[in-house]
């Protein structure tokens, strides 16, 4: 079962003990890199990541904190819980029990054994999704003579704006589309 949709941000899961949950807890600014080989594609994505799940993480407060970066209709704290359930339940079993083996990076054979905690819908109390609203992406296409690449940056986020302004003046933004503006720039 496809899990259901709420906005055009990327959600990804993680377990409430890995080090990810410490650091953005002190810093929710992050980056996400993909490469592609076949079409040779590089994405680097910037943007803020809120948490749901898990006790260090409150549905209001990263459903309060989307609406101060997003321009799509921002999901109620409910939408996220049930985004939640919906994610663990589009998951395979064995992706399930990872979330109960024992604690991530402890050593092999250590005998570690997580505690089986569920809340009431069965949802692995360590399995918390980080949901990232994207503010500037830098697109890389290294197939082809000449190579290309586009920057673009979600209007209204400034510190985006100035880092997409500083390759290029104002003058020379390309075009904006969906809240979105876009340079062409050298590779």
């Amino acid at each position: 079962k496809k899990p259901q949709r709420l906005t055009d941000d990327l959600v990804f899961c993680t377990d409430r003990r890995s080090e990810k949950m410490q650091q953005l807890s002190q810093n929710i600014a992050t980056e996400i890199c993909w490469y592609f080989p076949e079409s040779r594609e590089q994405l680097r994505i910037q943007g803020r990541c809120f948490l749901v799940g898990g006790d260090e993480t409150s549905p209001q407060v990263a459903a309060d904190g989307i609406r101060e970066v997003s321009d799509n209709l921002p999901p109620s704290a409910s939408d996220l819980v049930k985004l939640r359930r919906s994610l663990w339940k589009a998951m395979s079993e064995g992706a399930r029990e990872q979330f109960d083996w024992a604690h991530p990076k402890a050593p092999l054979g250590s005998g570690e054994v997580a505690e089986k905690e569920c809340d009431e819908d069965g949802v692995s109390e360590n399995f918390v999704y980080a949901l990232v609203v994207p503010s500037y992406v830098d697109h890389l296409t290294l197939k082809g003579n000449p190579q290309t690449r586009s920057v673009h940056y979600r209007d209204g986020c400034a510190d985006a704006k100035s880092r997409a302004l500083s390759v290029l003046p104002g003058d020379q933004l390309n075009e904006v589309v969906g809240g979105w503006t876009s340079l062409s720039v050298n590779p």
